[in-house]
């Protein structure tokens, strides 16, 4: 069979492809102002860096686990410092940079991960302040990757 008669099927299936492609990746573009930003993490402060692809790739990976995946940009936020640090590509887009910024200034993805982790995280240091008379301490933690790709 020659080569362009396959051009009828290639199309549809690019065509599918890219159909899966941008419903995984809106799966994690939204951003959910309903609910407003996270009382305690609102008010972070906010630093913001501009990195090439394999840099963004070592910075984001250091705040929680990528997997498989490569992110378009990724807000690291330390809850005990209250402070998040937005990782973007040199050609970040203006939406992809506002997606970061709203995440510092604590606002959340629909599904709610950074809330529940915020949340456990200050389940966690309850505790751990209960048991300060104790000799041994919990470690603290509070290092969490919200956003990996868009």
């Amino acid at each position: 069979m020659p080569a362009n008669e396959y051009g009828p099927l290639i199309k549809p299936i690019n065509r599918i492809l890219v159909l899966v492609l941008l419903a995984l990746i809106s799966g994690c573009s939204s951003i959910d102002y309903r609910e407003g930003p996270i009382a305690g993490l609102d008010r972070m402060t906010v630093e913001e860096h501009y990195v090439d692809g394999a840099e963004l790739y070592n910075r984001c990976s250091r705040c929680g686990h990528l997997g498989l995946e490569l992110p378009v940009a990724c807000t690291c936020i330390n809850f005990r410092l209250n402070r998040a640090v937005i990782w973007l590509p040199h050609d970040a887009s203006q939406a992809t940079i506002e997606h970061e910024r709203a995440h510092g200034r604590g606002y959340d993805h629909p599904n709610g991960e950074l809330r529940s982790r915020y949340a456990a995280w200050r389940e966690f240091v309850d505790k751990s302040i209960g048991l300060a008379s104790r000799p041994k301490m919990l470690p603290e933690s509070g290092l969490t990757r919200v956003s990996d790709s868009q």
